[in-house]
């Protein structure tokens, strides 16, 4: 979700160095991109039921590149659910 957002970080950088005080427009990308976001939003959803999965998953990204993982390993107590 947070990869969703690229206009809004890089429009958030431009003021790194202004005073808090400012106000300025949303550009039309940025407004675009938050309305994309809030549509995405019901998508970014989990069942808390479902069942683990012994293996772990990561995911990482910045504006300098980006990385996933996958690691296996044994599940060693199951105290959860049937």
């Amino acid at each position: 979700m947070l990869g969703m957002r690229n206009a809004v970080w890089k429009f958030i950088m431009e003021f790194c160095n202004d005073p808090p005080v400012i106000k300025p427009p949303l550009p039309k990308v940025v407004r675009l991109e938050l309305v994309r976001f809030m549509c995405a939003v019901p998508l970014a959803q989990m069942n808390l039921r479902a069942l683990i999965r012994g293996d772990v998953t990561a995911s990482d990204t910045s504006e300098y590149g980006g990385c996933f993982c996958n690691a296996g390993g044994r599940v060693l107590r199951r105290d959860w659910g049937p």
